[in-house]
């Protein structure tokens, strides 16, 4: 199997030459280039021929989302994003998983100090995005819904991980304004980045969008988006179904983790519950 050729692009030298050291006795990963800016990355694009991009977004000239923009239109490629944990960086790299980025690494959760961390962490997205078709920008998919039973569905539940966001607006931009029943979402993103999710879909969708918060009522039509951090279910208040959100279990590999979610729908909904 060849080796993965990697592009680095950050206005950081510290950034490029710490990613080059801490691949340079990984077998499997070569890198073959480093840019301080997206005019450089592309204009050495073809000639590096390279299967992932790390990209940074904060930088001088066009930026990253731009270069995102141009790297998808001439040569479509994986790119994981270097991104800040919150304020202007989450909205940002939000933006660039709905325009195509494959997945993202925080920056301030991972120390450039702690190579070992952080090494893993990198190597490990690099595998896993490598050989993704994003030329239909996303590499995520969902599972189709089961069988609508007859009495129709009470609630519609749905699961991503890495190159989800796009393909979960997609499927909340088909269901139209009039969805007839609670959508609960949970998609794997570190602390800080599921509100600017749930903010980005709410300004793009018919839909009312909000990351869910503990009691918040299921009611039709909206959609409710599970905290970083914290497990998403379905109680109850009283008579109606709510949000209830939980540290609990803490040794599962997400936080919020999909199978909390659908078996929280069980013992209410059963068989009338949408699973994506």
């Amino acid at each position: 199997m060849r080796l993965i050729r990697l592009a680095v692009v950050d206005d950081s030298a510290f950034v490029r030459k710490a990613i080059q050291k801490m691949l340079a006795g990984d077998a499997r990963i070569e890198v073959v280039g480093t840019a301080t800016s997206g005019e450089e990355l592309l204009a050495n694009l073809a000639a590096w021929a390279p299967d992932v991009i790390t990209l940074d977004l904060s930088m001088a000239g066009i930026g990253g989302l731009v270069t995102l923009d141009r790297v998808m239109a001439l040569r479509p490629t994986p790119v994981i994003i270097l991104s800040t944990h919150a304020g202007r960086g989450a909205p940002q790299t939000i933006e660039a998983l709905h325009r195509g980025a494959a997945d993202f690494i925080d920056k301030q959760e991972y120390s450039l100090l702690d190579f070992s961390a952080l090494r893993e962490v990198l190597v490990a997205k690099v595998l896993a995005v490598a050989w993704s078709d994003v030329s239909r920008h996303g590499t995520g998919t969902l599972a189709p819904a089961a069988p609508e039973p007859a009495g129709g569905y009470q609630v519609l539940l749905i699961g991503a991980s890495t190159g989800g966001p796009p393909a979960i607006e997609q499927v909340l931009q088909d269901l139209g304004g009039d969805c007839p029943v609670p959508v609960l979402v949970v998609q794997h993103m570190p602390q800080g980045f599921t509100r600017a999710f749930a903010d980005r879909l709410n300004s793009h969708l018919p839909l009312e969008v909000r990351e869910a918060e503990e009691g918040m009522p299921l009611l039709p039509g909206r959609v409710y988006i599970g905290p970083a951090g914290r497990h998403l279910r379905i109680g109850r208040d009283g008579e109606r179904a709510a949000c209830t959100l939980s540290l609990k279990p803490e040794g599962l590999a997400h936080r919020p983790a999909v199978d909390e979610l659908f078996l929280s729908a069980l013992p209410d909904a059963g068989r009338a519950a949408g699973v994506g």
